[in-house]
């Protein structure tokens, strides 16, 4: 198969050309042709044509699904669901299906990536005994960061002094799950990737009534790739912890809106 086919429905409107973002189609006595075989597979000359007249090898029109017409994205139902979005440091002691889990995750492989490339691999942390082990070993590294001073080192010794002393979790809340993504380390886009793949996650486990917070502590001991961590895991050398997110079902229902500082924007 050709990198594109088109039949005989073509209409010739040059969308497909016009959305390509690599510049591999060219529209050709009319027709879209493709002038190299260069394609990051996004599929938006397939997405983008009003008559289903083009097929792409590596995004085929067939695994593409048709947006159903029923569905309508309200402008205040969306800016109510990212308006209302929380971080949630307290969960119930209940842990998610694996089926909701892993749907939850589905949703973050179709935030963007550089080029397409994706390129971003999760993996889901469960059970009391490993959340603790990974929250006590992420509190050992900030006891010995703080120990060398730094930018880090007062907020960290006041962190770990807390988790140590009161028993509290303040670095993984007694979160039942923990969400983390993992990309090649050759791969210069997989933190932001992994960011926004996050983000998507963020925001849809919010729509289904779950609880999400970023790991921060985690993450940082993670990408400094604390042995504890990585033997624990089982991270291959070539792989890189990018993110991470606490997962649950909220403890408490918050009835007010967020506030945030006043809108700093310039305009040129």
């Amino acid at each position: 198969m050709a990198l594109i086919t088109v039949n005989e429905t073509c209409i010739s409107c040059g969308a497909c050309a016009e959305v390509c973002p690599v510049d591999t189609i060219k529209i050709v006595d009319k027709k879209p042709h493709a002038v190299s075989s260069f394609c990051i597979a996004c599929g938006h000359c397939v997405a983008v044509c009003p008559v289903n007249a083009i097929d792409n090898e590596k995004n085929p029109l067939s695994a593409q699904k048709q947006i159903p017409d029923n569905i309508t994205f309200n402008e205040q139902t969306v800016y109510y669901l990212l308006r209302s979005r929380r971080s949630i440091r307290n969960f119930k002691n209940q842990t998610i299906p694996q089926d909701i889990i892993e749907k939850l995750i589905q949703i973050g492989t179709f935030a963007p990536t550089g080029s397409n490339a994706q390129g971003v691999s999760y993996m889901v942390v469960s059970g009391e005994d490993n959340i603790q082990k990974l929250a006590d070993y992420t509190a050992d590294w900030m006891e010995i960061e703080s120990k060398k001073g730094g930018l880090w080192a007062r907020y960290f010794k006041s962190a770990v002094d807390k988790y140590r002393k009161t028993g509290k979790d303040n670095i993984l809340r007694n979160a039942p799950h923990l969400v983390i993504t993992l990309s090649d380390k050759r791969n210069s886009t997989g933190p932001d990737s992994a960011r926004f793949a996050l983000t998507f996650i963020d925001i849809y486990a919010h729509s289904m009534k779950l609880g999400t917070c970023f790991a921060g502590f985690f993450m940082m001991a993670a990408a400094a790739r604390h042995p504890e961590i990585i033997r624990l895991l089982n991270i291959p050398e070539e792989k890189m912890i990018t993110g991470a997110l606490m997962l649950g079902y909220p403890k408490h229902t918050y009835n007010k809106l967020p506030s945030r500082n006043v809108l700093d924007v310039k305009w040129i």
